[in-house]
Formats: C-alpha cells, structure tokens, sequence
C-alpha cells in the first residue's frame, strides 16, 4: 500500500452512534487502512449522496452512498482506493460526523453476545483532547459479520501488523456485473437471491436468477467475489477482502 492511498476494509449501515443516555444518531460505520467513520445527518444527505433519487428515504440515501463511494470516485467499486485523501471530501463537514485516526485510538472494546447487539466502544484523542463513542449494529443475522469483529483489525492496524494488499477494480456500472459488483461493496456475505432482490431494488430492473448466477461466477473468476459454501450446500458470494 503506498504512502497517501486509504484503503476501506468494511462498512456497515444502520449503526446506531450514542452519545449519552438519552441521545443517539444512526448513520454508517466505515473503517478504512487510516482511519474508523462514522457518517450521518439528514441535514447531509443531498451532498453524501448526491446520485441517489431525493424521494428515498433516508436510510437507503446513506447506504447507497456508502456502497458507491468508489464507483463515483475512483471506480473500484465497493472496496475504496483513494489515491488522494481529498476524495473523501464528498462526505460534509458536521458536528453528526466522525472521523477517528486510527492513530489516535487509545483504547478498544467489542461486546457479541447472546445478550445486546453487537458493540463497538472506542476512546481517542482529538486535539489534545480525549474522546469517546459506543457504536451499536442494528442489523444482524444471516451471513452478516458484527461489527464488534473489528476490534482485532483496528488493534492490528494501531501496530501495523494488519496486512492489506489491493483488490480487482469493478467491471462498470452499466453492466449487470458492475451493478452486482455496487451491492457487494459491503463485504457482506449474500445468496444468489439476496443478492438478485438488492439490484433489482437498487436499480428498477427485473432479473433472471440465472444471469445473475452467471454474473456472479463470472465475478468471481475475475477475482472481484470470493464464493463460499456453507454447511448445508448452500453458495454465497463475498467480495475479496483487502486484508491478507
């Protein structure tokens, strides 16, 4: 990874940021080579995600833009290579936002149990002050990955021992593969049919199971996914981790 390139190694919608007992905002949790995001606001949207039909509401607004950051800046789809840290700025400055150098993560905490939802708790300093924020998952089963895993990633990337290595850029969005490819960008672990439902939702398009499976495989011997099994049969679909 050269010097001044930010590599993002997950992402997750619906994490809900507490600040004190009785307030809290939902946004999407971002976790790059650098740095751990936390980007939300209402009052943002337009300006994070600026492709994205104004009639939607806004959760889907701030996923879609999370999801397509890369494809609308460098084209790599979902896993984001910024060969300029100035590319973030599609992201608005505000006091709902967070940006937390990695560096300055003073301590750590995951909790992922049979009780509470999967948690992330984080001191930092800022400034020459000491911060901190508890971030909780509100979306889990299925094949979804708790955010409470990244605590390993965040404490090797403190000491540099994480490795990360580069990932095969997204075929373009106008093809059935690139679209496939924009779902992906979460790291999340999808079927065939999830992964079918979320393009056709996406992007007002009806699909054949087959070509989708096609695209799929074809997705994967470009090195783009990564296909898994699971104990019963069944296939899903991952896109290549940037960790080694």
């Amino acid at each position: 990874m050269s010097n001044g390139s930010e590599v993002m190694i997950a992402q997750e919608q619906a994490v809900i940021c507490k600040k004190g007992l009785l307030k809290s905002v939902q946004g999407t949790l971002i976790l790059t080579s650098t740095r751990l995001i936390f980007a939300c606001g209402a009052e943002d949207i337009e300006s994070f995600t600026n492709q994205v039909d104004k009639k939607e509401p806004a959760s889907e607004k701030i996923a879609d833009r999370s999801r397509n950051l890369a494809l609308d800046l460098e084209s790599q789809g979902g896993i984001v290579v910024f060969s300029d840290v100035d590319s973030l700025g599609s992201i608005p400055a505000s006091p709902l936002n967070l940006f937390i150098p990695i560096s300055g993560i003073k301590s750590i905490s995951g909790h992922h149990g049979i009780a509470g939802m999967p948690n992330l708790k984080l001191e930092w300093s800022e400034a020459g002050r000491d911060r901190q924020s508890e971030f909780e998952q509100t979306l889990t089963g299925g094949k979804k990955k708790p955010i409470s895993d990244w605590k390993e990633w965040i404490q090797k990337l403190r000491d540099g021992s994480l490795k990360i290595q580069m990932t095969s850029p997204a075929p373009p969005e106008d093809t059935l593969e690139g679209k496939i490819a924009a779902v992906m960008g979460d790291l999340q672990e999808k079927g065939p049919l999830e992964i079918e439902e979320q393009v056709e939702t996406i992007y007002k398009i009806d699909l054949d199971p087959d070509e989708v499976q096609h695209a799929c495989e074809k997705l994967v011997s470009q090195g783009f996914l990564a296909v898994l099994k699971d104990s019963s049969g069944g296939t899903f679909y991952r896109k290549v981790s940037p960790i080694i």
